[in-house]
């Protein structure tokens, strides 16, 4: 490393490790369900999985083939995880065709990956599935 670079470096380092502490649970240690617990009561839900989700999901159902392959833990009811392909998938047709691959996962309240992968779906996805099978996820 140069020492122009360490020099940057280090005053970032000591903001970083003077910062308070989160008010829930102990720096290093992974949460117990008690702190979890007092993390989700003190939040609230900011947008709705059904109609961010779901029902777009849903949505494409005429033009692919959407289904769900999990849920997640918390609330496996609540929070579906789907899955779109082009339609025919495993068609002999469509067998020769390369496959990509779409993901949109999650990270605490971002969204984009979700939505970029949604949107994508309802607007370019169609127009590739001559040249290739596409499976979202």
């Amino acid at each position: 490393m140069s020492v122009n670079f360490l020099r940057l470096l280090i005053p970032l380092l000591t903001m970083v490790s003077s910062a308070s502490a989160y008010s829930i649970g102990t720096p290093g240690i992974p949460w117990t369900t008690v702190e979890k617990s007092q993390w989700r009561s003190s939040h609230t839900i900011q947008r709705s999985y059904e109609s961010e989700v779901v029902a777009k999901m849903q949505s494409l159902s005429s033009r692919f083939e959407v289904s769900t392959y999990g849920a997640l833990s918390m609330d496996p009811d609540r929070y579906p995880l789907y899955y779109a392909k082009t339609k025919n998938w495993d068609s002999k047709e469509n067998r020769e065709k390369p496959c990509v691959l779409i993901t949109g996962g999650v990270h605490g309240y971002e969204k984009s990956g979700v939505q970029g992968a949604i949107r994508f779906l309802e607007t370019k996805a169609e127009s590739f599935s001559d040249s290739f099978r596409i499976l979202a996820a």
